[in-house]
C-alpha cells in the first residue's frame, strides 16, 4: 500500500509541470476547435435542423420557437427573438429568479427588414430553468400566444 501511494506522488509531478500543461493545452485547443466545427453532420437525419438551431442560438436568424432549449453557462447572455408588432406586448415570467435574470429588451430590425422583440436572458447559476413569454394584443388582457423557453446552464 505504501508503495502505491509513493508511486503516485512521485510520478504525478513529473508529467504535470507547467510546460507540459501548456503544451497539452495548445494541442487540445486545436482539437477542440476542429471537433466543434465538425460536430454537426448535416448529411445525417436531423443534422440540418440541429445546425439551424445552433445558428439560432448564436445570431438573429429567426424567431426563437416555443420549447427551444438554450445550452448555456452562468453569466452568458442569450438572446430570445420574438415577433414584434405595433400595439403588442410580451409579459415575462421566470421560473427561478436565483438562476435566471432578464436583461435588456429591445426591438431590433433584421436583415430582411422585419422587427423582432429581443430579450436578453442570463443564467446566473448552474441548473435548469424556464422563461415563459405571454403575448398580449393591445389592452386585451387575454393571452394571444405563449412561448416557454428552456435554459440549461452547465
Amino acid at each position: 500500500m505504501r508503495f502505491l501511494i509513493f508511486a503516485v506522488v512521485v510520478l504525478a509531478p513529473a508529467g504535470c509541470g507547467p510546460s507540459s500543461l501548456a503544451a497539452d493545452g495548445a494541442k487540445s485547443a486545436g482539437g477542440v476547435a476542429k471537433a466543434r466545427n465538425d460536430i454537426v453532420d448535416t448529411s445525417v437525419r436531423g443534422g440540418a435542423s440541429l445546425k439551424a438551431a445552433i445558428v439560432l442560438d448564436n445570431e438573429s436568424s429567426g424567431e426563437t420557437p416555443d420549447g427551444y432549449t438554450f445550452h448555456t453557462h452562468p453569466a452568458k447572455v442569450e438572446k430570445v427573438y420574438l415577433p414584434a408588432a405595433p400595439g403588442e406586448s410580451w409579459a415575462i415570467t421566470v421560473s427561478d429568479p436565483l438562476k435566471i435574470e432578464i436583461g435588456q429588451t429591445t426591438d431590433e430590425k433584421t436583415s430582411d427588414g422585419t422587427v423582432q422583440h429581443v430579450v436578453r436572458v442570463m443564467s446566473r447559476a448552474i441548473g435548469d430553468g424556464t422563461v415563459r413569454f405571454e403575448r398580449h394584443e393591445g389592452t386585451d388582457p387575454a393571452i394571444a400566444e405563449t412561448r416557454t423557453i428552456n435554459f440549461m446552464a452547465h
